[in-house]
């Protein structure tokens, strides 16, 4: 039996210092900088959301094969989490070359509308003075 510290300690690391490995991945397949900024927390937040189905998936894989139950509260469960969490980056990476999105807004566009507001400004400056 676990004391409640070792328990908290196990739960803290689960959940704190395993997603930073694969944001540490994510982040130099990227080229991007580890730092605390906006961007860096949201992977680290997405990493760690992913991390915990994509480990209970990992995790009935295991049991199925080797007929034994993983705890949360066990090393077994760390080490299963540290491999989710080591292919989470790959798959992160097939998912955005799958559901890739680009916006582009052209000046030239951008132009015509502010014409178009200028215009429906004069007209309601008319309306209102009339």
């Amino acid at each position: 039996m676990l004391s409640n510290i070792t328990l908290i300690m196990i739960s803290l690391i689960n959940l704190f210092l395993v997603p930073v490995i694969g944001l540490k991945l994510y982040l130099g397949r990227h080229n991007i900088s580890f730092s605390f900024t906006t961007k860096c927390i949201f992977f680290y937040i997405l990493i760690l959301v992913m991390n915990l189905p994509l480990t209970s998936i990992l995790i009935n894989i295991v049991e199925s094969f080797l007929s034994t139950t993983i705890y949360v509260e066990t090393s077994r469960y760390t080490v299963v989490s540290l491999i989710s969490c080591v292919i989470l980056p790959f798959i992160m990476e097939v998912f955005e070359k799958l559901l890739h999105i680009e916006i582009n807004i052209s000046l030239r566009h951008s132009k015509e509308y502010e014409e178009k507001n200028r215009k429906n400004e004069l007209n309601s400056e008319e309306f209102h003075e009339k």
